[in-house]
């Protein structure tokens, strides 16, 4: 519930282009992925890309963050912060979450 609020909070209004902000969910979105790396966590991991890539209700989740992000040509940092979560939603071939992507 904590993750889908932080980015239904980013995708909220003009909330988007509080750079800080939207930097500081989508780096926390990363810490999350990147601490369910390993083989006895595999399944863990699916279970928040999937999370984190749906959200909740229509606003969309981390896939819509990352889009509406790098469509509105933020500062360099986030940037590569977005395209960090897009790997990590996608890794290792997730293919449920490249179907949210489409």
């Amino acid at each position: 519930a904590v993750m889908s609020r932080l980015i239904s909070h980013c995708l909220e209004g003009e909330n988007l282009k509080d750079w800080n902000t939207t930097y500081f969910v989508i780096e926390i979105l990363c810490k999350v992925l990147e601490s369910l790396q390993g083989p006895d966590q595999e399944q863990a991991l699916k279970e928040m890309q999937l999370t984190c890539a749906k959200g909740s209700g229509s606003g969309g989740g981390a896939e819509r963050l990352v889009i509406d992000t790098l469509c509105a040509r933020p500062e360099a940092r986030v940037i590569q912060a977005s395209l960090r979560l897009a790997q990590l939603l996608l890794r290792p071939n997730n293919k449920d979450v490249q179907e949210v992507f489409v």
